[in-house]
């Protein structure tokens, strides 16, 4: 697990990670996410969200900066734990949809049971290693292997499905394996 900081205990010294909520936004390529890890927190962030469009009377800790967006061009997305939210940096920053990428990693998912390769899947991370964007195959926050992208799968995923996907993307900005399962 990847972490954003690291203290060291002057008792006993050990190092130790503190996650904690955040917010990431990239100006330039319009997008901002939330690491939240509560059901609280993601529930919360997630109806700041969607006042965004709208009025809704009583919400006072509106982020001021999220008042001067152009909303309509930018992806709002909340990510559950660490290597999820660096995931959807990666993705974002190499331009492609996340909501694509997850119905891909659902997909191959599948592929790996129904082969049964001996390969225990409990993640699968976009990742991008020597230029190369490939799919890390990940069991107890151990790496098992890595696959390459099939982008004839991606497009046509994105050729054929585009309608669906907007119609389940509405009212959520968790994009993950549920939300992938759910479409």
């Amino acid at each position: 697990m990847r972490s954003y900081d690291l203290a060291t205990s002057t008792v006993c010294n050990t190092t130790h990670s503190f996650i904690y909520p955040m917010l990431y936004h990239d100006i330039h390529r319009k997008y901002m996410l939330r690491l939240e890890l509560s059901d609280e927190g993601a529930e919360k962030y997630s109806t700041i969200l969607k006042s965004l469009n709208c009025d809704l009377p009583g919400l006072t800790d509106f982020p001021v900066e999220m008042s001067l967006l152009p909303v309509q061009e930018y992806r709002f997305r909340i990510a559950r734990d660490p290597n999820t939210l660096l995931e959807k940096i990666r993705i974002f920053d190499a331009n492609l949809d996340d909501r694509i990428i997850e119905l891909l990693k659902l997909l191959y998912k599948q592929i790996l049971c129904e082969t049964k390769l001996g390969l225990e899947i409990s993640n699968i991370l976009f990742a991008i290693q020597d230029s190369r964007q490939e799919f890390l195959l990940i069991n107890d926050d151990e790496v098992m292997g890595e696959v390459d992208i099939d982008w004839d799968s991606y497009s046509w995923i994105r050729d054929n499905l585009a309608d669906r996907i907007e119609k389940n993307s509405s009212d959520t900005y968790i994009f993950d394996a549920t939300w992938a399962a759910r479409l």
